[in-house]
């Protein structure tokens, strides 16, 4: 279970890294409004957001994109970590029952 649950945050994290990479890379768009992982829809407002009487700039911030970037990419060494040491214990709880079966 505790490898299920790192995996689910593993992918959540990856959305996020996916999410926030668009949004930087859209963020000289005119019209363009940012994403959020978060969401299950996205609000971005596609290429004729300047034609629909939205504003002309982005409203992409990119410092808080830059640091939405870094705490995803903590969250996914968090998980990888969280998954090796589920693993570990797996392991080492095998090498104990194998070592209990052999002293009978």
């Amino acid at each position: 279970m505790p490898i299920k649950a790192a995996l689910n945050g593993l992918n959540a994290a990856q959305l996020g890294l996916r999410t926030t990479a668009h949004n930087i890379a859209n963020a000289g768009t005119a019209g363009y409004r940012e994403s959020r992982a978060d969401s299950p829809v996205s609000r971005s407002t596609g290429p004729d957001a300047a034609s629909s009487g939205a504003t002309n700039a982005s409203s992409v911030d990119l410092a808080r994109q830059l640091i939405d970037m870094m705490d995803y990419s903590r969250q996914v060494e968090m998980q990888l970590k969280a998954i090796q040491t589920a693993s570990e214990i797996d392991e080492a709880a095998m090498e104990m029952l194998d070592e209990r079966g052999d002293a009978r």
